[in-house]
């Protein structure tokens, strides 16, 4: 949080296979929970790992053109413990529903 407000292009990852991927959402909500915007730690799910990666032409944002496997949440991922997910689409295809 701290490198993130002094302009550093922050991500949050998981060191898998050690770790379940889904800890990601509670590395994610121990960021909010310590002062981060809600906004710029969803930056540091998605479009800040691409940039990193150099790939963001690609990925890490919903634009026209762009590859996007999407999750839709019911409830707020990282702040509301409950959050489910409702839908994931891959491809513009809706492979789950809940």
């Amino acid at each position: 949080m701290e490198l993130d407000k002094k302009g550093v292009n922050c991500a949050i990852m998981t060191d898998g296979p050690i770790l379940n991927p889904e800890v990601i959402i509670i590395q994610a909500g121990e960021v909010i929970r310590f002062g981060g915007d809600i906004e710029r730690v969803l930056n540091m799910l998605t479009i800040n790992p691409a940039k990193i990666l150099g790939i963001e032409d690609r990925v890490g944002s919903i634009e026209e053109g762009k590859d996007a496997d999407i999750v839709i949440f019911k409830g707020m991922p990282a702040v509301d413990t409950n959050a489910t997910v409702a839908y994931t689409i891959i491809n513009g295809e809706v492979v789950y529903k809940k």
